[in-house]
């Protein structure tokens, strides 16, 4: 029986992720963004298994290599830090004077 697994990753370790599960013979898809700086996979399988080991060895040599640095400052949701920002006070939610 085919499974489809779906798989999050940044966006940077795409590359890795693609060569892995090309070299082990995988039929996916980029689905696109999940949010900014992450992508879903769609990969087909009839052993999740099997695909683990693969996603592993992919994981394991994007955590080697680490993520590219980034001198773009920005917010949690993915957008660009603006002149008026200003940061939020934990003790009462709102945003510092």
């Amino acid at each position: 029986m085919i499974k489809n697994a779906g798989i999050v990753i940044d966006d940077w370790e795409l590359p890795m992720f693609e060569r892995h599960l090309s070299q082990a013979g995988y039929a996916f898809k980029n689905a696109g963004h999940m949010t900014p700086g992450t992508l879903v996979l769609q990969v087909e399988t009839t052993n999740l298994e099997a695909l683990a080991v693969v996603l592993k060895a992919a994981a394991d040599e994007a955590a080697r290599t680490g993520a590219p640095y980034v001198t773009k400052i920005t917010l949690a949701d993915g957008s660009p830090v603006t002149p008026d920002h200003r940061d939020i006070d934990p003790s009462s939610g709102q945003q510092k004077a």
